[in-house]
């Protein structure tokens, strides 16, 4: 019968004893928590991206079927989107450095 040989460790920073499963399943937790964060910031871009050129271009198409000009208003709101959507990506990425 093997037996599992526990290592202890100890944590410096507040002088405690952690054991090695307990250090595992402290790095693991942290790279779980890494990989969410990156997924979080992702998610985020994409919404960025997205929510601002597709709202533009729907309220430019419906402003120009209320007013017939036809691609006048869709075009110039897409270009805001589009404006908005990098300024938010460059806002985004400047705070998570």
């Amino acid at each position: 019968m093997k037996q599992k040989k526990e290592i202890k460790l100890l944590n410096l920073d507040n002088g405690t004893v952690i054991s090695s499963e307990k250090k595992e399943e402290q790095s693991e937790r942290k790279e779980r928590q890494k990989f969410l964060s990156g997924m979080n910031v992702a998610m985020e871009m994409g919404f960025a991206i997205a929510v601002p050129i597709a709202g533009g271009a729907l309220l430019g198409f419906y402003l120009d079927s209320k007013l017939g000009t036809t691609p006048k208003c869709t075009l110039s709101f897409l270009f805001l989107g589009i404006i908005a959507a990098f300024y938010y990506i460059y806002k985004l990425i400047k705070d998570l450095d």
